[in-house]
């Protein structure tokens, strides 16, 4: 089973099923339980202040910094850390969106 799901300017989410258990699964997508956690900026900018402090302040491992992914979605950027407990949280924002099929600019 894998379900993605997605209003027309707002939020999505993706699940899936997996074989693996526990540790034996590691913190990948392949184990269970919450492995991603992604939250939307208003504005591109505010994932740049995001990993700023994420760096300066809080020493968070980065697993990748800001970047443009538009293989995701038009006008998407956002940057990917680890929380102490592994768990992948990621800030993006996303400069385009569609609304009735219609490609608009987000505010």
């Amino acid at each position: 089973m894998g379900s993605s799901t997605a209003s027309e300017a707002g939020p999505a989410s993706w699940c899936g099923r997996t074989k693996k258990r526990g540790a034996a699964a590691g913190s990948t997508s392949a184990a269970r339980g919450l492995h991603h956690l992604c939250c939307r900026a208003r504005a591109r900018a505010d994932v740049d202040v995001i990993h700023r402090f994420l760096i300066d302040e809080v020493g968070a491992r980065i697993v990748h910094p800001p970047e443009d992914a538009p293989h995701f979605a038009p006008g998407y950027y956002s940057v990917l850390f680890e929380d102490p407990d592994g768990i992948r949280v990621e800030v993006n924002h996303v400069g385009v969106i569609l609304i009735n099929g219609l490609t608009r600019l987000a505010s």
